[in-house]
């Protein structure tokens, strides 16, 4: 059981202006997928390299716990445990699919039988049996994504960030890796995954911040929000409009519909009496649950537009 707490990281790149992360604290359960999501320059690819090892932090600490012990060396656990399975690709195009996996196989120190088990398993695992022979530099963007994410499960790491695991490919291919997400989840691994594709989050993580201007913000603590839209059947007064927005706390748009957040059952019903107690005709009504892409819009919404 390994958990990881990163506690009030921050980083700097040198000559940068202000800080690429500010203050980060979130705690990753054992065994759970963490989405991570926000604009480009949020510092999604910087705290994944922190959290590999691969970048320290100005200032804070990052605390491996394996089995409510804390991990003292760090360096050689990451190097043990902990795979990142970065947005650029990682092996060598001169090289063969196969060729790739022998090599990066021979790292991990394996004896002889080990190391062809291992390099079975992500042939396997990551459908790459009809390209081993062919050179990596010719094969598709979505094999190329499957020879990134085989390399890392070479050594079949128990933590594996995967930074937009599912960029530029094709459906076949990004169906093809996130049931292999799934698949290692039911494994009981802990994940890190970074996309732009929201569906992709909502749908495999578990838990999810968003990183916006440096610092995180979870999803979770927000997602039992929804969203109540109900359309009157005329356009209101300016009076009645004051009135409605003043006995409900919610506001109207376009002179004949009305959308406000709703958390509790309680405050539903409460809105309801006051609709009632206004006397408006009533169009329709609907009440859903808020999306992930409406949760982002609203809270990156105030950056500007050339940071998405």
């Amino acid at each position: 059981m390994i958990d990881i707490e990163v506690k009030n990281v921050s980083y700097q790149y040198k000559e940068a202006e202000r800080l690429s992360l500010e203050s980060i604290s979130l705690i990753i359960p054992s065994g759970i997928c963490l989405g991570l999501i926000g604009p480009n320059g949020a510092g999604k690819s910087t705290l994944l390299s922190i959290l590999s090892g691969l970048l320290q932090p100005s200032s804070g600490a990052i605390t491996f716990t394996k089995d409510k012990q804390d991990i003292v060396n760090q360096r050689h656990f990451i190097q043990e445990n902990v795979a990142l399975v970065p947005q650029e690709y990682a092996f060598y195009f001169p090289l063969t699919v196969m060729q790739n996996l022998e090599y990066f196989a021979s790292l991990c120190g394996y004896i002889s039988a080990q190391q062809q088990s291992a390099i079975q398993r992500v042939i396997q695992e990551c459908q790459l049996e009809n390209v081993l022979t062919q050179k990596s530099k010719s094969i598709s963007g979505g094999y190329k994504r499957r020879l990134n994410l085989a390399i890392a499960l070479l050594k079949d790491p128990q933590v594996l960030y995967l930074d937009e695991p599912t960029v530029g490919v094709d459906p076949v291919s990004r169906k093809a890796i996130l049931a292999l997400i799934e698949s290692l989840k039911k494994q009981h691994k802990t994940i890190i995954f970074t996309s732009h594709m929201l569906s992709e989050i909502e749908a495999h993580c578990d838990d999810i911040y968003m990183l916006k201007g440096g610092q995180a913000f979870q999803f979770d603590k927000i997602q039992s929000n929804r969203l109540l839209k109900v359309t009157f059947t005329h356009t209101l007064t300016k009076a009645i409009e004051r009135k409605v927005e003043r006995l409900t706390g919610c506001q109207i748009s376009q002179r004949n519909t009305l959308e406000c957040q709703v958390q509790k059952d309680e405050t539903l019903w409460q809105i309801m009496q006051l609709l009632q107690q206004s006397e408006v005709g009533i169009h329709s009504m609907q009440l859903g649950q808020n999306s992930l892409t409406d949760h982002y819009l609203t809270l990156m919404g105030s950056h500007d537009t050339a940071e998405h």
